[in-house]
């Protein structure tokens, strides 16, 4: 009843008291203007902030990227990471320039696609107020993320939003062209994050069955929209489709549920990423086999329909992960109204079958809590940063939380009661996500990861002078990363890692450069076999205090079976270009 006469009242909204909501054209204009300018002026703070942080996996998409300008484009394909963000990162990485800050450039693109993304959702949203307050706390959320991670994450979650605000305009419309609009916008986020090629379909078949069913519009035009936005996603989505399958030899859309799957397995068949627990050298082209892991021999895909054992331990782990991934929508919406309103908002419409169009978010409820669905059964308490998976929800998050703050202020205390309301749900938004950022900024790997690729890049130029330049690898845990950005600053290949590394497992990594942490087991072992390992640590003055500093010790060896050593040839299960893998060699 709350919720009929709140949407009631500001639906029909012509007297005074709703016109003071809308303000004048001017008004508008100056309120966009500061959005432009306080989104402006914290991008840009955020990425000078972290114009040294550069985290792992970009690592891999700059690297994805450098082989697409250089034209080796069988060497760029990658089931594991979307191609979309990589062609960005390409044709960016094009003009030059300082890849990390090129990452940085990507992230901003990335931010104001968000923002855009945003905006065309809260378009649905018929109160003012609620519209800027909503915007406000996306423009904030959009700086927050350019400044973290580079990832695709924040330009997948934009396209979503542009996504599923085009299938709701579809339903207004009987129309061949909104919903085709909609499933090829469907296809790019598909491009841009692999995990929306389920979950878009998932979403359209419901949100046009829900259409129906709510009488939103008539079961044969419900039908043949959502065939025209399923048929428009899959023309999208195929090419990208047909070259991930001839690669591996079978349909697929992305591989990165392979290497998932074996590091969230049972613990007795459990496997860390290869890259972090072995040794191997990687195809030939690549600098480091990050860059495609479901290749990797040692990998041990777990199923959990391999067995009713492993079936009852993914069901339990989907379970246990229910609150997790709330705690994480919640981390950003602390009165947890957000879901609970979508839920309702929908229900409403459901129970009684009235059009999802009178409801200004009831169409974005299946959206949202679809996306949550593909992370149960693979997340586990994960760190902080992992919350980026859910930035494709946060616009319903806000909107939904400020709506259901409004309702609630309307129906008890009129409309000066939703202006408090709304005021008190933006600031805590606000302070929600400002709670983050000193955890983001004291805690997090990508600010913990620049000061080791700070360090590899102050020791590049001395390795390269001392001309000791080859396959890098790190013996234990705590050179692993050090090890890793030292051979992104080289541009040189990475061969992996292990802990319990002997002088045999040394020698069979075919690296020539080898990190260990000082006085550990491995750096002991090579500083007492001088025949086989040269301490590189004291070489030069500056080598010495940077090595002394970072608590880290370099060895450089030269014995190596050079026929063992070879690159593995690119893996191609059809080949769709006759082109020989030995023309994407590493040069």
């Amino acid at each position: 009843m709350l919720i009929d006469t709140a949407i009631t009242s500001t639906r029909s909204g012509r007297n005074a008291d709703d016109l003071a909501l809308y303000p004048s054209k001017v008004r508008t204009i100056v309120e966009r203007g500061l959005l432009v300018i306080l989104f402006t002026v914290l991008v840009a703070l955020a990425t000078f902030a972290n114009r040294d942080a550069l985290n792992q996996d970009a690592v891999s998409y700059l690297g994805l990227a450098r082989h697409y300008v250089d034209g080796h484009f069988m060497v760029a394909v990658s089931g594991t990471w979307s191609p979309l963000f990589i062609w960005l990162l390409a044709a960016l990485l094009s003009f030059g320039g300082d890849p990390v800050l090129i990452g940085r450039l990507a992230m901003a693109i990335s931010a104001i696609v968000f923002v855009g993304g945003a905006a065309s959702v809260f378009g649905r949203i018929e109160n003012r107020s609620v519209k800027l307050a909503a915007m406000v706390a996306s423009v904030l959320l959009a700086a927050e993320a350019a400044g973290e991670a580079i990832t695709p994450d924040l330009l997948s979650a934009g396209l979503y939003c542009y996504a599923c605000t085009a299938m709701v305009a579809s339903w207004r419309r009987n129309s061949v062209w909104p919903p085709f609009a909609a499933g090829c916008l469907f296809g790019i986020s598909y491009l841009a994050k692999a995990v929306f090629f389920p979950v878009s379909i998932l979403v359209v078949t419901l949100s046009f069955a829900a259409a129906a069913y709510t009488r939103t519009m008539s079961g044969k035009t419900a039908a043949t929209q959502c065939a025209i936005c399923l048929s428009a996603l899959l023309v999208v989505s195929a090419p990208w489709v047909m070259v991930l399958s001839s690669k591996y030899g079978g349909f697929t859309f992305t591989t990165i549920s392979r290497v998932n799957s074996a590091v969230i397995a049972p613990p007795s068949v459990r496997q860390d990423y290869p890259t972090f627990s072995s040794f191997f050298v990687p195809e030939q082209g690549r600098r480091s086999q990050w860059e495609d892991e479901s290749v990797v021999p040692s990998l041990r895909p777990w199923s959990p329909f391999g067995s009713p054992r492993s079936f009852i331990y993914s069901l339990e782990t989907t379970l246990q992960n229910i609150p997790n991934v709330l705690a994480d929508v919640r981390a950003y919406d602390w009165t947890g109204l957000s879901l609970i309103g979508l839920a309702l908002f929908l229900g409403r419409s459901v129970l009684h079958r009235r059009s999802m169009l009178t409801s200004s978010l009831a169409s974005f409820a299946i959206p949202t809590f679809c996306l949550l669905l593909p992370y149960l059964p693979f997340m586990t308490p994960f760190p902080l940063d992992e919350r980026r998976y859910f930035y494709c929800i946060l616009p319903f998050v806000f909107a939904s939380s400020l709506e259901a703050a409004r309702i609630i202020g309307t129906g008890l205390c009129g409309r000066k009661g939703a202006r408090a309301t709304l005021a008190l749900m933006l600031m805590l938004l606000v302070i929600a996500m400002a709670s983050l950022l000193p955890k983001q900024a004291f805690r997090s790997p990508v600010t913990a990861e620049a000061g080791e690729l700070q360090l590899g890049r102050a020791l590049a130029p001395s390795l390269e002078h001392l001309k000791l330049i080859g396959p890098i690898a790190a013996a234990g845990h705590y050179a692993r990363e050090k090890a890793r950005y030292l051979a992104f600053a080289l541009d040189a290949p990475y061969n992996g890692s292990e802990d319990a590394a002997t002088v045999k497992r040394l020698l069979q990594s075919c690296a020539n450069l080898i990190l260990a942490e000082t006085d550990s087991a491995p750096d002991r072992m090579m500083a007492s076999r001088h025949d086989i390992f040269s301490d590189v640590s004291q070489a030069t003055p500056e080598v010495e205090a940077l090595t002394r500093h970072a608590y880290i010790r370099i060895y450089w060896t030269t014995r190596r079976n050079e026929a063992r050593c070879s690159p593995p040839p690119l893996h191609w299960a059809w080949h769709l270009w006759q082109r020989r893998t030995g023309e994407f060699s590493a040069r």
